[in-house]
């Protein structure tokens, strides 16, 4: 094992590298959680640590210190503790230490010198007079810290005793390694060695106060900028975000501790191992998302765990830095917070993914909690979150509004409500705590300076413009009020409220930057200085930025369009919206905000705004080009926020050439183009606009072997291309799975390229590919998403059966999961072996008893539904299904259980239930297309009168709405199946004849025409339906699937012409799509037409299928025309005998209507079988066939005659090499099957004079 080395001669300091926190955690599980110096004590914490070590039954090794040249092994807390559980006097020290910081204690590790020379020591001392709370230690230890020095102080003192006077607690750790250890005889061998005038100490590592979270034990320090520790984050606050901590503003938590959003509930929530890793908290601008999150977060560290904060908008942070930086911290349980999740360039099922490989390697509890507004969630660039995040809605109630506004009132403006009064001040501030933060503290300044009445008669309720107009007027920024407050009100603001909006836009970023937006409207550096003052900009990790984005969003809303007219002011539109051209990353800033802003804003005034802001654009398109051209990562990040954007991606889309061209153009082959093309096809219109397509797959071209080429794969294959432009993604795709196919983000590329129609080879080249995905990664749960599209395709049979035991074997481990609906699906959707079947039927059953009533149960109930079940499984099925619609049943995807619940057999009281819910359903979505579904499987069951008539109903209802469409044909035909009404009968054969007329030749209609043919029809509507299907087969009679039509239209009773059209029509259908087991090439077997191609067809069909119980009247229509092709004699007679050879010894059914010995007869008759080579293996075949016990079968046809067959028959007899075993019998069986005949006298007669020949032959 390599381990790492400490050189205690060169640097003994360094020791401090090796203490692991957040790790003996892991191991230890009585340890207590660190808790900021909340719940036990010190020295409680430090007696559980200890005997926490003393139960580990720890060995030591006596071992010195000073290893080959100085250098020392360092085992580290997995190696002390677990196993082989060896260590020495410093791998003790070093763990134990660790271990301290994880229970919240401070600990020093000291080194000692003999006096008299040889082999050092190490030691532990814990520092009892407080707690260690985090990197830094406690803010009060610096008053304790000893310090290095000739003589070593230690304040307050050091214990003698475990409750002995002093601040410090000398701990002898090897004393784990003893018989029966205390911490009692610890402490006082401790403080003997402190006090010995046989050691001295040589050096005092103050862990609690110098420990670096990223020590040697662990990976590389984290680089990337943008995540930190919860202190890290604390120390970052600013301004108003200071009262993010309970110390500077109370938190005021729902009255009901039960309540989903209460800071406990739901880190108890995030603490389960079941359901999903996060919770995102959903709610409008300033309703406490931000500061719910963060009393989250400070619970967490209380509690124990590592807390990592995402800076929102950061770039540098992706799926896999985020996973990286979580894996550093090496903690049993991590917490990230990711507030305004809409603001992140994190793939969330990547990011999902390597959190679940990385906790199965490493074991930690990795959980989320994150926010955003309603606005955004309900876009598609949320549409992945569901694979983290369970959603909860943050609405706080009129009672708890109230009190975190009075909390603020009381702790921000005291003055100001002692001046003007409680209720002046909460009219004044209004509900939403941000607002009234903001306004609280403009008030409290103003009542310090005694101007607060003079004010507020200026003032209107929640307004945050009222107060910035008053401060900018204060430094001349704005020109002083009207003396009409109406005035002041329609007035268009000026331009340093508009500088104010620009440089708010612009953020977060750096403060000049900032400012080169808001310089070309007013004095920008003055009113940055007076935003910076009043603390509504506030400086964080990504820049300078409002302390809220309801601020910004106040600022635009109420400046940028009229309040009282709600028009939106043009001019002034544009001139903010132009100071965003200063450079790539302001355009994009604003792109985002924008985005944020026209989501959040009321329908009307939104779309209204949302145009303006595409008009200028649109009218700037050129400008804005050259301005995201200026820099390569930059540009490409701020055109995918474009792209991103309601007002201009439609125009980014339709201006292409102005706005993203030149970038493409300098750019397009750079690695940062990926973000443009992942951002572009993810966006509303750039699913379906051709133009990312070409510039894509020529990035590909250069790049499609790249782990970054995946992020461009996805999406591209995701979306509808031409055939050209798909097979060369699928090809680059291929080339890629060939170097990635089996890393962990693979699953994103299989996703989308197995969902797409393959030709064969891609096929079978990305289906293998997948399934050596699965043989690594097959048991992870993200492998669902590969799962659900591989187990949705045509699979050839060993392939199948792999994915199978791949599905089972994952579902053994996830089975009771949500996300099991994903593999459950599309699993029992195949057809599965009789095991397989069994076991799927059972995780589905087992899944359903957790989740039968949540939506995604309505995934796995319809196709479980559909398959054949025992009784028992089926009975608790359908009870699920009751259960579930019982729920859901009113929803529009409850069609889906409704059409497999009603195709089955169920008991009277459960079919009851089931149409009763159905009827309920119609009566809500009766007239939506889908519900076509439901009516068809409703309507073809037996209900009761009433419950028909209100089906029937509903279904001409829905017709009077889509009879026209092509899936009307489906209605029509299940209410032929039912005994209807006169005046229902009517209407319904009119829609029928509507129908054909409309729809009959369309491609899909030969489904719904089949189904007309299943139903007792009228003689007039069926003329009718036979016509629309030779119409329909003049058009698309050639298909490879029209034989399901014809091959119904063959079983009709069709007059001459029909017939012929029929006949000619299948045999144009064999020719060109072959013969099998389908009822055209049944019906064509027992036509006497036939031609060459078919003929040759049916052959080599019998060769490759002998013993098929249809292979006489088969090979009977070929041998009936062979003379007119000679050159398939041959090979028809190898179907023959190959058919005769491979029968059983025992009987068969082949020859049940004497059909085989009808082709044996022909084949007697055939002239280019009658002599020669072919004439001798005929008569061969003759006399194993006449042997057997099949043949010679007297259940014959009227008006047959085999006469041909007993001729050659008894010629056999004359030739010695054709003797039969038992003759006599044969020639008996041959004559009382002749007796069976019902032909005509003379044909019989001369069959009889052929066996008495024989007869004759045999006795001379």
């Amino acid at each position: 094992m390599n381990r790492p080395l400490w050189n205690r001669a060169e640097d003994p300091g360094l020791v401090l590298r090796y203490v692991e926190a957040n790790t003996a955690a892991t191991l230890l599980s009585s340890l207590p959680p660190r808790t900021e110096g909340f719940g036990l004590g010190a020295l409680e914490r430090v007696r559980a640590v200890f005997e926490g070590f003393a139960r580990a039954g720890i060995r030591y090794a006596d071992e010195s210190v000073v290893g080959q040249d100085g250098w020392q092994e360092i085992r580290g807390p997995t190696e002390v503790l677990k196993s082989p559980r060896l260590a020495n006097c410093v791998d003790l020290a070093v763990t134990f230490s660790g271990a301290c910081l994880d229970a919240g204690v401070h600990p020093l590790i000291i080194l000692l010198d003999p006096v008299a020379g040889g082999p050092a020591h190490a030691m532990v001392v814990a520092w009892v007079a407080g707690s260690w709370s985090g990197v830094g230690g406690d803010p009060g230890y610096e008053d304790f810290a000893p310090g290095n020095g000739p003589e070593v102080l230690w304040p307050r003192g050091m214990r003698q005793e475990v409750d002995g006077a002093g601040a410090f607690l000398p701990i002898e750790i090897t004393q784990v390694t003893e018989e029966d250890p205390t911490l009692e005889s610890a402490v006082r061998v401790g403080a003997k060695l402190l006090t010995s005038g046989n050691w001295r100490i040589s050096l005092v590592v103050d862990v609690g106060l110098h420990y670096d979270p990223r020590g040697e034990m662990r990976a590389q320090a984290r680089h990337v900028s943008g995540i930190h520790t919860h202190i890290e984050e604390v120390n970052f606050l600013e301004g108003f975000r200071r009262n993010l901590l309970a110390a500077n503003l109370p938190f005021v938590p729902p009255a009901d501790e039960s309540d989903p959003v209460h800071p406990r509930r739901l880190l108890d929530r995030l603490a389960m191992d079941a359901g999903l890793p996060g919770v995102l908290l959903v709610g409008a601008a300033g309703v406490g998302k931000t500061r719910t999150c963060f009393e989250v977060a400070a619970q967490a560290v209380q509690a124990g765990w590592a807390v990592l904060h995402v800076t929102a908008g950061e770039t540098a942070v992706t799926s896999s830095t985020l996973n990286q930086a979580i894996i550093e911290e090496r903690a049993d349980r991590i917490l990230v917070v990711l507030d305004y999740l809409n603001d992140y360039r994190i793939d969330w099922l990547s990011l999902r993914n390597l959190i679940s490989s990385d906790r199965a390697r490493y074991g930690s509890k990795i959980a989320f909690i994150a926010s955003c507004r309603p606005g955004w969630r309900s876009t598609g660039a949320a549409a992945s979150l569901e694979v983290l995040f369970e959603v909860i809605e943050l609405e706080p109630d009129a009672a708890r509004t109230a009190a975190i506004r009075d909390q603020i009132l009381h702790v921000m403006a005291p003055g100001a409500v002692e001046a003007v009064g409680l209720e002046r001040m909460r009219d004044i501030c209004g509900n939403r705590p941000v607002i009234a933060m903001l306004i609280a503290s403009e008030a409290e300044s103003l009542c310090a300076r005694h101007l607060l009445e003079e004010a507020l008669p200026r003032i209107r309720s929640a307004d945050l413009i009222s107060w910035l107009k008053r401060r900018l007027r204060e430094d001349n920024l704005l020109p002083s009020p009207p003396a009409n407050h109406f005035d002041d009100d329609v007035a268009p603001p000026g331009r340093s409220l508009q500088a104010c909006v620009a440089m708010m836009l612009a953020s977060p970023q750096g403060e000049a930057s900032i400012m080169t937006c808001g310089q070309e409207l007013a004095d920008a550096e003055s009113i940055f200085a007076k935003l910076k003052m009043m603390k509504w900009m506030v400086r964080g990790p990504g820049g300078w930025a409002p302390v809220h984005d309801l601020v910004a969003d106040q600022l635009v809303e109420h400046i940028l369009i009229d309040q009282v007219t709600n028009i939106v002011r043009g001019d002034l539109s544009d001139r903010v919206l132009e100071t965003c051209l200063t450079s790539g990353r302001s355009v994009g800033r604003f792109a985002l905000n924008l985005s944020r802003v026209i989501r959040d804003m009321p329908t009307g005034k939104g779309e209204s705004f949302r145009s303006r802001c595409a008009a200028w654009l649109s009218a700037n398109a050129e400008r804005a080009g050259e301005v995201l051209a200026g820099g390569e990562d930059e540009g490409s990040y701020a055109i995918g926020a474009v792209l991103e954007n309601p007002a201009w991606s439609p125009v980014a889309f339709n201006a292409w050439h102005q706005v993203v061209d030149p970038w493409l153009r300098r750019y397009k082959r750079s690695m940062s183009a990926r973000h443009l093309f992942y951002k572009g096809f993810r966006s509303e219109v750039g699913k379906t606009d051709p133009r990312l397509v070409p510039e894509a797959l020529a990035w590909l071209s250069e790049h499609d072997t790249t782990v970054e080429a995946g992020f461009v794969l996805g999406p591209l294959l995701g979306r509808d291309l031409d055939v050209g432009s798909a097979g060369v993604a699928v090809g680059h795709a291929l080339a890629w799975l060939g170097v990635h196919g089996t890393t962990v983000d693979a699953q994103f590329v299989f996703y989308a390229l197995l969902g797409r129609d393959l030709d064969v080879g891609s096929a079978g080249v990305a289906v293998g590919h997948a399934l050596a995905w699965l043989g690594v990664h097959g048991t992870t749960v993200d492998a669902q998403f590969v799962f659900y599209a591989l187990l949705g395709r045509d699979l050839d049979v060993g392939s199948a059966g792999v994915a199978v035991g791949h599905a089972l074997a994952w579902l053994s481990v996830h089975g009771t999961i949500v996300e099991a609906r994903f593999v459950l699906s599309p699993l029992l959707g195949r057809d599965l072996d009789v095991g397989s079947a069994g076991v799927a039927v059972g995780h589905a059953l087992a899944w359903l008893s957790e989740q039968d009533t949540t939506v995604e149960a309505g995934f796995v109930l319809s196709p479980l539904l559909g398959r054949d079940l025992d009784v028992g499984s089926a009975g608790v099925a359908v009870g699920h299904a009751l259960a579930w619609l019982g729920v859901h049943g009113t929803t529009v995807d409850a069609q889906f259980v409704f059409y497999a619940l009603l195709g089955r057999d169920l008991d009277v009281g459960s079919a009851g239930v089931a149409v009763g819910h159905a009827l309920a359903w119609l009566s809500v979505h009766g007239t939506i297309v889908e519900a076509r579904f439901v009516l068809e499987s409703l309507l073809g069951r037996e209900v009761d009168v009433e419950s028909a008539g209100v089906a029937v109903g509903h279904a001409l209802a829905w017709l009077s709405a889509h009879g026209a469409i092509v899936e009307a044909g489906f209605v029509l035909g299940s209410l032929l199946g039912r005994d209807l009404d006169v005046g229902s009968a009517g209407v319904v054969a009119t829609r029928i004849r509507d129908w054909l007329r409309q729809c009959g030749t369309a491609v899909d209609a030969q489904y719904a025409l089949v189904k007309l043919f299943s139903r007792k029809i009228d003689d007039a509507i069926m003329e009718a339906i036979i016509d629309a299907c030779f119409s329909w087969l003049r058009l698309n009679g050639t298909l490879a699937n029209a034989h399901f039509l014809l091959g119904c239209l063959l079983r009709q009773n069709l007059n001459d012409e029909y017939r012929d059209e029929a006949v000619k029509v299948s045999l144009r259908w064999l020719e060109l799509n072959g013969v099998g087991d389908d009822s055209v090439s049944k019906y064509i077997a027992r036509q006497r037409e036939i031609t060459e191609p078919v003929a040759v067809a049916f052959v080599e069909w019998a060769i490759a299928n002998p013993g098929v119980e249809d292979i006489a009247w088969r090979l009977g229509s070929v041998v009936k025309g062979i003379a007119l092709w000679p050159h398939v004699a041959e090979s028809l007679l190898t179907a023959v005998e190959r058919t005769v050879w491979s029968l059983p010894d025992h009987e068969t059914s082949l020859n049940e209507q004497s059909e085989f010995d009808g082709l044996m007869r022909y084949l007697c008759r055939a002239t280019p079988l009658s002599n020669g080579i072919l004439g001798a293996r005929v008569d061969d075949l003759l006399r194993i066939w006449i042997s057997r016990p099949e043949s010679l079968n007297s259940n014959c046809s009227a008006g047959s005659s085999f006469l041909e067959l007993v001729s050659r028959s008894c010629s056999l007899f004359v030739l010695p090499r054709h003797d039969f075993s038992d003759p006599i019998e044969v020639l008996d069986r041959l004559e009382e099957w002749t007796g069976c005949w019902r032909c005509d006298v003379e044909e019989q007669e001369a069959a009889f004079a052929c066996i008495n020949r024989a007869r004759s032959f045999l006795s001379s």
